[in-house]
Order: C-alpha cells, then sequence, then structure tokens
C-alpha cells in the first residue's frame, strides 16, 4: 500500500470513529473536527505574510462551531520570529443552547514572538503571543485581553513522516485567570519543500468542560523570489519541516 493511501486509511478510520459519538447539550461528548488551511507567502528571507483559515465544527462534517481568518506580517531572524496580524472569527454556540452567545463575531489583533531550536533529532518551538479582542455579541460588545504561550515538539520519522506534540495554554488577561488549554499530537506527511498535511486529536479545556477534536491541516508555502537564502545555517538539511511548522506557528492561531 502505498504512503498516501495509507495516510487516507488513517484519516477515514477516524472518521468513522466521530460518528460513533452522540450529542449532549455540552457538546463534550461529540467528536468534532477543525480544518485548517495555514501557510506564508515569502517576500525574502526577512519578510513573510502569514495566513490561516479554519473550520471547526462540533461533528466531524456537521453543526458549524467557528470560522476563523487570521493573516498578519511576520520579521524573522535566524531562528527567532517577529510577528503581528489579524484576526476574524465567526461563532455559532446554539449547538451548546447559550442563547446570549448564540452568534458571536471576534476582531482580533495580536503580537508574537517565536523561536526555534533543536535537540538531537528533535525540533523545539515556543510562541509567546498577546491579543486585544473585541467580541459583539447579539445583545453586549465588549474588549478583553489574552496571553498565549504554546510549546511545541517534532520529531522526523523518515525523510518524509514526522510526529508533532504541541501544549497551549490561554490566559485571560484582564481577570488574571485560565481561559483554555489546547493539547495536539499528530502525524504530518511532507510532499514537498511547499507542501505538507497533518492529522491528529486535539484535547482541549474550555468553561470547565473538555472537548475532542480531529484535525486536519493543510501546510503551504510560497515565495516571491526564485530562490531565498535559509534564515538559518543548514536549515534545508536539519529542519526540513520547519518553514512548514513555522507558517502555522507565527499565523496568530
Amino acid at each position: 500500500m502505498k504512503s498516501w493511501t495509507k495516510f487516507l486509511f488513517i484519516f477515514g478510520f477516524y472518521l468513522c470513529l466521530g460518528k460513533l459519538g452522540y450529542a449532549q447539550e455540552t457538546g463534550e461528548s461529540q467528536i468534532g473536527s477543525w480544518y485548517i488551511l495555514s501557510g506564508e507567502v515569502a517576500f525574502n528571507e526577512k519578510f513573510c505574510v502569514p495566513f490561516n483559515f479554519q473550520l471547526r465544527t462540533y461533528e466531524l462534517a456537521s453543526r458549524q462551531n467557528h470560522i476563523v481568518g487570521l493573516a498578519g506580517l511576520t520579521y524573522r531572524l535566524r531562528r527567532h520570529r517577529f510577528g503581528i496580524g489579524y484576526g476574524y472569527l465567526n461563532s455559532d454556540y446554539t449547538f451548546l443552547l447559550l442563547e446570549n452567545e448564540a452568534f458571536t463575531h471576534e476582531h482580533r489583533w495580536y503580537l508574537n514572538y517565536g523561536h526555534t531550536h533543536k535537540l538531537h533529532r528533535f525540533t523545539f518551538h515556543h510562541r509567546w503571543q498577546y491579543e486585544q479582542r473585541s467580541l459583539q455579541q447579539q445583545d453586549r460588545t465588549f474588549q478583553d485581553q489574552r496571553f498565549r504561550y504554546r510549546f511545541q515538539l517534532q520529531y522526523p520519522l523518515s525523510s518524509i513522516w514526522y510526529v508533532k506534540a504541541s501544549e497551549e495554554i490561554i490566559l485571560d488577561m484582564d481577570t488574571i485567570d485560565f481561559a483554555q488549554n489546547r493539547a495536539l499530537v499528530s502525524l504530518g506527511r511532507r510532499f514537498n519543500k511547499n507542501l505538507s498535511m497533518e492529522f491528529g486529536y486535539l484535547n482541549f479545556g474550555l468553561r470547565n468542560r473538555n472537548y475532542h477534536r480531529l484535525q486536519l491541516k493543510l501546510l503551504v508555502s510560497a515565495q516571491l523570489k526564485r530562490r531565498l537564502a535559509p534564515t538559518v545555517k543548514n536549515s534545508v538539511a536539519e529542519l526540513p519541516f520547519e518553514h512548514a511548522t513555522d507558517a502555522r506557528t507565527q499565523s496568530g492561531e
């Protein structure tokens, strides 16, 4: 069996598992999904535009939860990245029977800093992010601020396959309170230097609830110049998936 057919078989298997879930008011028993297109367009070796589009559902292919669009500008300095950007989120909470928050529109500005380093064959990435959010709900409009930290670990299984694990905490800066926790494990397949795909399981806590999501992500990259010098010495040989990984990392997701 070819490698790409194995990948599709695994995805189909978990797709079937999701149908075993049954809906409750909290949605915790339902296996939902996050479908993500993430990437970046590089102008040169220093500046790039990261982007991220997401469809999040309470079930694998129905009951929309979030539509997310993010874009920004990133400055790269060797293993460091400095980013600024804007995001829009359209949220539907009718599945959870939250009447006052049934439909929420969010405008988000963010600043972030990312750092990558290696230890043997492991690649570590850290991201710190500040967010200023404006939320519009049925009967109110309000502002809030959040701080996020994500730790990510990546390990190559072969020249094309890799595994990734990450843990992210999100804090509400207005109340100095825990807002969310996201733990992700995924399997990735690199098709070429500009295209990768990842499939994984995401567990995240929200409002004292625990949700289970399957995640399918397509990572793409493009250069406006024919050839870019690597931002880190030997980055192509040593960090074969770093380019695609960082595209998602700095998009403000």
